[in-house]
């Protein structure tokens, strides 16, 4: 239960609810539509998904969803989807399996990196082989790697850490 106040008959503890020449409502002398400036909350990120695997892709969405700093625009399930994403989106951070149908993550990666150079690549891959050939295949083309399985707090620090990194266009 709350306490509601009849706008025409104000409560009678003393203090008085007024208007000035301006027509500004006041109680007990002080402005009641001051305003305090909120400060502005940081931008989320926003971030795409390239999974080919349900159970993966269910997690990185629920885990995504739920930070409050990031903002996950697409969610897809190849590499072709994900481009398309990208291109839509225009996302500050991509994370990408390694190894998906019809356009693997270092594919898309490469296309990123030509047409977007700003867009960081975070990749993923259950295979732990895959992240260090790729690691020395490609140092400068992604922002990190995660091994899966992996918890949503690694995932968001890594997301965060991509937006650290300098990218190919901005140190050239």
């Amino acid at each position: 239960m709350g306490i509601t106040f009849d706008q025409d008959n104000p409560p009678s503890d003393g203090i008085s609810s007024q208007r000035t020449e301006s027509g500004e409502r006041t109680l007990g002398g002080l402005p009641t539509s001051r305003r305090i400036p909120a400060r502005e909350a940081p931008r989320p990120i926003r971030v795409v998904v390239g999974e080919d695997s349900y159970v993966i892709r269910e997690f990185l969405t629920a885990a995504l969803r739920d930070a409050a700093s990031l903002d996950l625009v697409a969610v897809c399930t190849n590499g072709n989807e994900l481009e398309k994403a990208i291109e839509t989106w225009e996302p500050e951070v991509v994370v990408t399996d390694i190894r998906m149908p019809k356009m693997d993550g270092i594919c898309l990666a490469d296309a990123v990196e030509a047409l977007y150079p700003q867009i960081p690549v975070l990749f993923i891959s259950g295979y732990p082989f895959d992240l260090e050939v790729e690691q020395l295949k490609h140092p400068a083309k992604s922002c990190g790697f995660l091994k899966k399985p992996f918890l949503p707090q690694p995932l968001f620090e890594a997301v965060r850490k991509c937006l650290a990194v300098p990218s190919q266009a901005a140190t050239a």
